[in-house]
């Protein structure tokens, strides 16, 4: 639902919905709407969603706070994010309605052989189906 000042999505699963909207009066006004009609039980802010692990990033809220009296490094900052969005418009991940919903997860080890450092990396990837949704590297 888009208003002249705000914008929600409500996202439904089976039995699960998820709420967000750039007005928080609005989400509380439809989780108040939604309890009058059924027994709802709120989670919070979201943290997963289908397995999912969900992080938010303050970095848009920083740079929409200044948006009412911008300066010259909050222009510079936002004509940078649009160059990077801009970039990446076609990056994303692809789940394959084929692909099962089996979570497989690998992990490794290579114990002080770094040449540079003589440190030991680790890793490990993380597998939905076909589809990697998580993986990490560090020494």
């Amino acid at each position: 639902m888009q208003t002249e000042h705000s914008f929600t999505l409500v996202v439904a699963y089976v039995d699960d919905l998820l709420v967000t909207s750039s007005d928080s009066t609005v989400i509380t006004i439809l989780k108040t709407a939604l309890n009058s009609a059924f027994t709802i039980t709120d989670l919070g802010a979201l943290k997963y969603f289908l397995g999912i692990e969900v992080s938010r990033s303050d970095f848009v809220q920083q740079l929409s706070q200044f948006l009412s009296e911008p300066r010259a490094p909050h222009w510079s900052a936002a004509v940078h994010v649009l160059r990077y969005l801009k970039g990446t418009i076609n990056f994303g991940l692809f789940y394959p309605a084929n692909s099962g919903l089996s979570l497989e997860a690998f992990s490794d080890a290579d114990w002080g052989t770094c040449i540079d450092s003589t440190r030991s990396l680790t890793g490990y990837c993380v597998f939905m189906g076909n589809s990697l949704i998580s993986w990490k590297t560090q020494k």
